[in-house]
């Protein structure tokens, strides 16, 4: 197999739960399809003989975080304080569960979010989420408890 037959066999086999991860993160169906997309070119782009998870995950929280920098500082020169407003084909995207754990997951911090989407949707080890934020493994396996503790909380919540 060639380089490009390696890297397009990683992407496929990480693109599904790299998207999920996206759009846990970002909370929007077309900011995650654009970073997805821009996650791989700049990772073909810059790593094109490199086939690391955590790598490709940490290029992807970087773009996230661009793309929350642009909205922010778009918003303050429009005078829009709500940041991204959903449209109606986000709001009603099929199941009631399902968007009640996206409302639940926005309401987390960034950094709570990020872990759990990781975990979950990235389908990655503790070992390697402390290689994409750069935590200690004891500090996310104690920040993911408390993060699904309180994502239960929220949902409870919301129910009553």
């Amino acid at each position: 197999m060639n380089s490009n037959s390696l890297l397009r066999n990683f992407f496929e086999e990480n693109s599904g739960r790299l998207f999920g991860y996206l759009l846990k993160l970002s909370g929007c169906r077309e900011d995650a399809e654009d970073l997805h997309q821009e996650c791989f070119l700049k990772y073909a782009r810059n790593y094109p003989d490199n086939y690391s998870l955590p790598l490709l995950y940490t290029v992807a929280k970087s773009l996230f975080i661009d793309l929350k920098r642009k909205s922010r500082d778009h918003d303050e020169l429009s005078g829009n304080e709500s940041g991204h407003t959903a449209n109606p084909e986000e709001i009603y995207s099929g199941k009631e569960e399902t968007d009640m754990l996206m409302r639940a997951l926005a309401m987390l911090d960034d950094d709570e979010r990020e872990l759990i989407s990781l975990c979950s949707s990235g389908g990655m080890k503790y070992s390697e989420v402390s290689s994409v934020t750069g935590l200690s493994e004891a500090n996310i396996k104690v920040k993911i408890h408390r993060a699904r503790k309180k994502l239960k909380e929220i949902i409870s919540e919301s129910r009553k």
